[in-house]
C-alpha cells in the first residue's frame, strides 16, 4: 500500500516539476528573445545578403511555435489520444526541421569563417584562440552530421523493414527526446 502511495506521490511531484520547468523554459526563451532583439535588429536586419538572413530567421522564429506547442503538450492533460499523437508528431517534425535549419546555418557560417586568418578577438581575454587550424572544426562537424544521419537512417530502416512493426508512444517519446537532446548540443 505504501509503495502505491509513494508512486502516486512521485508522479504528482514529477507533474509539478514538468509544469515549473516548462514555464521556466518559456520565461527564459522570451527573455532571451527580447535581450538579443536589439543586436538582431542592428546586425541581421540591416545586413546585406539574403541567404544568411533567411537561414537566421528560419532558426530564430519557428521555435516560438515549437516551444508554444511543447508547452501546450506538457501543461495540458485533457487531450484526446488522437490529438496528443498529432501534437507529438508536429513537435517531432518541427524539432527535426529546426535541427536541419540549425545545421544548415552552422554550415553557412563556417563557410565564411573557414578561410579567415587573424589575431585573437581581444587582448586581455583569458584563454587560447586558435586562429590557424580550422580543419578540425569542419571535420568534427561533418562527422557529427554523418553520425546523426546514420542514426536516423537506422531508425527509419527499423521502421520500414520490420514486418508488422508499429511505432508505439514509447518509441516516439524516446526519439523525440533524442532529437531534442541533439538540438541542445
Amino acid at each position: 500500500m505504501s509503495s502505491t502511495l509513494a508512486l502516486a506521490h512521485s508522479r504528482q511531484l514529477s507533474s509539478i516539476f514538468y509544469k515549473y520547468v516548462t514555464v521556466a523554459s518559456l520565461v527564459i526563451f522570451v527573455y532571451d528573445y527580447f535581450h538579443t532583439l536589439g543586436l538582431e535588429r542592428k546586425h541581421v536586419w540591416k545586413a546585406n545578403g539574403m541567404a544568411g538572413k533567411v537561414l537566421f530567421f528560419l532558426n530564430r522564429y519557428p521555435p516560438f511555435v515549437d516551444v508554444s506547442l511543447a508547452a501546450f503538450y506538457y501543461l495540458n492533460r485533457g487531450l484526446s489520444s488522437e490529438s496528443c499523437s498529432a501534437l507529438v508528431m508536429v513537435i517531432v517534425w518541427m524539432t527535426f526541421v529546426g535541427i536541419l535549419m540549425s545545421e544548415a546555418y552552422c554550415f553557412y557560417v563556417i563557410s565564411f569563417i573557414y578561410d579567415i586568418d587573424g589575431s585573437p578577438p581581444q587582448d586581455g581575454i583569458l584563454g587560447c584562440y586558435d586562429t590557424e587550424d580550422r580543419d578540425v572544426f569542419f571535420v568534427v562537424f561533418v562527422l557529427l552530421l554523418l553520425n546523426e544521419t546514420a542514426i536516423s537512417l537506422v531508425f527509419i530502416l527499423l521502421i520500414t523493414t520490420t514486418p508488422g512493426y508499429e511505432i508505439n508512444q514509447l518509441i516516439l517519446d524516446f526519439y523525440a527526446s533524442y532529437i531534442v537532446s541533439w538540438g541542445r548540443i
